[in-house]
Formats: structure tokens, sequence, C-alpha cells
């Protein structure tokens, strides 16, 4: 079966069964800890961990090696990881320091988060996301077509991904149990797509870091780089220790300093245009990269 149809249908499981499940992480979550959560969020969360487990179990008829592209020396291990760190950071940096000397922004340098949070998310964002994007569905696109159409359908669906948690979470209490929830929750999850052009600059942005995730894991030949470029972006995002703010309308969260900023299209558009020059300028860095790869693929010889 070819791996494109294999994974839609590994997909529409996932989701299947994310329905039936989230009901059940959402009782049993509450039960353990004292908090509330979106459950379109926690509907989308076991859907990606979900189809992390089909996707492993499947992992021979999706001909991915994941293994071949983590189990490296623990020198270039340490080196790649600091090579995506390092890249997120200058990317993070130019685009505050411009904002900053142009004052068109006002720029909140806080930690506003509970530190086991961030970490957690870092782990979830940086590991278990990373090797489902770039490792099963990157490697196995690319064993049966060529390296640029499975980079632009692996972006693709990793920018889409996004779209689909509420942008305005409204919790609800993870102790009440209702078995539909996921299945209520389910018929919300196009919603963000409702207007277009609103969800545009920044999705344009997601998918651009999407090309330069799988850039640097082709060029490099492990997924340690995208990991670290990853971890790197959740943290600034999730844990809010940089936040820009508009002059006029404040627009929360970290994640505009990198993929785009939000609101009406014409100006989200000219707040989005630095993030992608940078992200274009990073893909194009990492395209010039030329011996550096850890282990030969296989899939190569396609691009």
């Amino acid at each position: 079966m070819p791996s494109l149809i294999l994974l839609s249908l590994l997909l529409l499981l996932s989701l299947l069964l994310a329905c039936i499940l989230t009901p059940i992480v959402k009782a049993a979550a509450g039960s353990l800890f004292s908090f509330s959560y979106d459950t379109r969020a926690l509907l989308v969360h076991t859907a990606i961990a979900v189809l992390f487990v089909l996707c492993l179990c499947f992992r021979n008829s999706l001909r991915s090696n994941v293994r071949e592209s983590l189990n490296l020396p623990l020198y270039t291990v340490f080196v790649h990881l600091l090579i995506g760190m390092a890249v997120a950071l200058v990317l993070a940096g130019i685009a505050v320091g411009v904002v900053r000397i142009s004052g068109t922004r006002s720029v909140v340098l806080d930690f506003r988060e509970d530190p086991w949070s961030v970490v957690f998310f870092m782990f979830w964002v940086a590991i278990i996301q990373e090797v489902l994007h770039r490792g099963f569905i990157l490697q196995s696109l690319r064993k049966e077509i060529y390296a640029l159409p499975a980079i632009l359908l692996s972006a693709a669906f990793y920018s889409f991904v996004h779209f689909t948690y509420p942008r305005q979470a409204s919790a609800a209490s993870m102790k009440s149990f209702d078995f539909l929830s996921g299945f209520k929750a389910f018929r919300h999850l196009l919603d963000n797509f409702r207007d277009m052009g609103e969800i545009l600059p920044e999705a344009t942005g997601y998918f651009l870091f999407g090309v330069l995730l799988c850039v640097a894991y082709i060029k490099l030949g492990s997924l340690y780089a995208s990991i670290g470029m990853s971890a790197s972006v959740a943290f600034l995002a999730h844990a809010r220790v940089i936040t820009i703010r508009a002059r006029v309308k404040t627009i929360t969260g970290g994640s505009e300093i990198i993929f785009g900023s939000r609101g009406d299209l014409p100006r989200a558009v000219v707040g989005s245009v630095l993030a992608w020059i940078l992200l274009l300028l990073a893909i194009i860095g990492f395209l010039c990269i030329g011996g550096l790869q850890s282990r030969p693929a296989q899939a190569d010889k396609q691009s």
C-alpha cells in the first residue's frame, strides 16, 4: 500500500480513536491533577499521540527507519541539538531586535508560566511531534516520491495541525465525564479555517518553519536539529519569555516572533514579512550545507 494512502487511513483511525479516548483521558487526568483544559485541545493532543503509536506499529509498512535518525554518536547528537537551538534563538533574537529598534511593537521579557508545564510542552512538541512529522511522515513519503513534494506535504500537514487547536481556549473541568465530548469537540475541529484571511499569515509562517525543519533533517541526516529548533521555539512561545505587543492592539503570545502576526489580513501580512524572510534565509542556509549528513539516507537518491 502506498505510504500516502496508509498515512491517510492511520490519520482517520487516530481521529476516531481519539474521539473515543478523549473523555477517558480527560476523566483520568482530572482525577490525578486539579486543572482545567479545553476539550478540543485535548482531542488534538490525543489524536497526535494515537497517530504516533499507530505509525510506530506500522513502521515497517511505512518503510521509515526512525531509529537510524536517532541512533547517532553522543557528540553528533549534542552538536545537532546545539545547531537547532542556535538557529531558533538567532531567528527570535533578530526579530526582537528589529521590532525594538523600529518601535512598531513593544517587547516584554517575562516568564509567566508554570515551569513543569513548559517542560512537558517542550518534551511533547520537540520529541513526539518531531519524530511523528519529520520521522514517520517525511521519511515514509520520501521513500515513494521526490524530496520536494514530500517536504511540502509534510510541512502543509504540520501547519494544518496547529490550526486545529482552539484559538481562544475555553477551559472545561477535567473531572466531568461525557462519553460524547470527543465527538462534540470533533465537530469544531475546523472552526479556525472559517476565516482563512485571519490565519493565513501565521499559517504561512508555520508552513515555512515546517519546511525548515524538514530541510534540517534531510541535510544533517538526523532528527536532533529539528528537535532542538522545536524545543527552543516551544519554550519561547509557551513560556512567553518574549511577548510582542502591538502599539494599538495587544497581541499576546510569543509565537508571532517566529511564525507571523495575527489580526486583519493587511496588517498581519506586513507584520509577518520579517518572519517569512528570516525563515526563508534559514532554509537557504541549510540548503547550502554540504557533506555534513551523518548517515546517507536511501531516499536521497530520489531527490
